[in-house]
């Protein structure tokens, strides 16, 4: 037995923080282990009892071996430690290692920065870039004509209801926002397309039957409304009105400013523009005037006004859808232009009503119904 219990009293207060540190330290190692059950190692020692110092100094041996014995275990534990979720008893470290998986996932790929050989372009001082993300051409447009299911057909007939409305500028809001997500301005749709030649060819085969023409001169007159009238007549226009816009008609802060990029007009957007005319021009001269066709083929002043009307407010139609086309573009000017072949077309049509008691009159109707019938 020991006499002095004070010098013992000072090993065993080390002993015990020693001891309630590997505690609090197995304690946190079971709970963030499931598969362990918790067990409580703490050690209680009275500090002020000998009886209970000499039974604390019985349980270890002279030379330490049980507290050696303990630090193995704990080392020990800490290795075996089972792993949560992926993330080990070290979270700062975990989470760095989470961290660079992260962002080894969420790398930019070559060349996706804008740079060169880049899909993706970068834009430069606040304009438009200069090469879409997305091309989007004319053989594109083309080669989908072939398939139904790619057309939007309720879409492109409300279209037409609302170009023979009072309000057909609405038509072309749709182009902006079509710019704003796939960066052009022209219809990747070809439903629009598809149903104007569905319902010429109609047109075609009931102006052939009123007339009573033979079957080479029906073919002969569908291969001329649909080819000449329509598509020959379409291109030809789109493709001169196009022109005219993009040398004359951008705008001079877009032309000459060096933060925006100069943009011009797609030549599938003035072709949309020409179907968009065409479809007023069609109601009236292939519809209207084709349940009009004995009024308007009639001899008379009357036959004339009516036959030289409809004719006069179609074109002159035409040529006011094809101004909101062009003018729905923000970086085109003086789209005006666009207006002036009415003022003609007025001339025209006032100068045949006024040369008619001088036999200077003629009626549309009939010279056209002789150039391709007769």
């Amino acid at each position: 037995m020991v006499n002095d219990p004070e010098p013992f009293n000072n090993i065993v207060t080390d002993l015990v923080d020693t001891t309630n540190l590997e505690a609090r330290v197995s304690e946190n190692i079971i709970t963030s282990s499931p598969s362990q059950p918790k067990t409580n190692t703490t050690t209680n020692v009275a500090f002020g009892d000998n009886h209970s110092v000499q039974s604390a100094l019985s349980s270890i041996s002279g030379d330490g071996s049980n507290i050696a014995t303990s630090d193995k275990k704990k080392k020990s534990t800490i290795k075996k430690t089972p792993q949560k979720n992926g993330l080990s008893f070290f979270p700062k470290m975990d989470t760095v290692a989470h961290s660079r998986k992260t962002a080894s996932r969420l790398a930019v790929p070559a060349g996706a920065d804008g740079g060169a050989g880049s899909p993706f372009p970068r834009k430069t001082g606040g304009g438009t870039s200069a090469a879409p993300s997305l091309t989007f051409s004319a053989w594109q447009y083309w080669s989908r004509l072939t398939d139904l299911r790619q057309m939007d057909m309720q879409s492109a007939l409300d279209q037409m209801k609302t170009l023979l409305s009072t309000r057909p500028h609405v038509v072309y809001k749709t182009s902006y926002y079509r710019k704003q997500t796939k960066n052009h301005w022209a219809r990747d749709d070809p439903a629009f397309l598809f149903l104007q030649g569905v319902f010429l060819i109609i047109a075609a085969i009931a102006y052939s039957v009123a007339f009573r023409i033979s079957v080479t001169g029906s073919i002969s007159f569908l291969l001329y409304t649909v080819v000449w009238n329509w598509l020959g007549m379409g291109i030809a226009l789109a493709t001169l009105c196009r022109e005219i816009a993009n040398r004359q008609l951008v705008g001079q802060q877009t032309a000459t400013s060096t933060s925006h990029v100069r943009q011009q007009v797609e030549w599938l957007y003035a072709f949309d523009i020409h179907c968009n005319s065409f479809f007023p021009v069609f109601v009236v001269l292939y519809g209207i005037q084709f349940f009009l066709l004995p009024l308007v083929l009639g001899e008379g002043f009357v036959a004339l006004v009516l036959a030289n009307a409809l004719y006069a407010v179609a074109l002159s139609w035409y040529w006011y859808i094809t101004h909101l086309g062009y003018r729905s573009l923000p970086f085109l000017g003086n789209t005006e232009v666009f207006l002036f072949p009415i003022a003609a077309i007025a001339l025209v049509f006032v100068g045949s009503l006024v040369g008619y008691p001088f036999g200077f009159g003629w009626n549309a109707a009939r010279v056209m119904a002789r150039f391709y019938f007769m």
